[in-house]
């Protein structure tokens, strides 16, 4: 059996601590893997877009984001997978979580929000409503 995929954390696994690696390195090794036709993956629970940041070009690197949530294929701008929960059971959640004053961070496709007053999440998503 041949190997298929390296899949890969980022947070204190691919990355150093200072959020960097050696690119050029990395490069080689890349070009290496798709000449024998084993996929790289990025497999984490930080947005599409962070994960993207880290990676150019992104043509040969696919993404597992958000724990899973949301899967890319390599030179993908959409997801070929994504998981789709019920809005009226998310519009409920956040509702209990801004009761309870909660903090939170609510993402999706498009973008993240956060509650009003605690700050604006680096990438924001379209018309952060809460309630409905």
């Amino acid at each position: 059996m041949s190997l298929r995929v390296v899949a890969v954390d980022m947070d204190g696994t691919f990355l150093r601590p200072d959020m960097t690696y050696d690119r050029p390195r990395f490069a080689r090794l890349l070009a290496r893997l798709g000449e024998r036709g084993v996929r790289f993956v990025v497999a984490s629970g930080n947005q599409s877009w962070q994960l993207r940041s880290f990676f150019e070009p992104t043509d040969a690197v696919a993404f597992a984001a958000e724990n899973g949530h949301f899967v890319y294929d390599t030179g993908r701008e959409t997801p070929l997978f994504a998981v789709e929960p019920d809005p009226a059971l998310g519009r409920a959640l956040v509702g209990t979580l801004e009761d309870l004053r909660h903090p939170y961070l609510v993402s999706s496709v498009e973008g993240a929000c956060m509650p009003p007053g605690s700050g604006t999440p680096t990438r924001p998503g379209r018309g952060c409503t809460t309630r409905a």
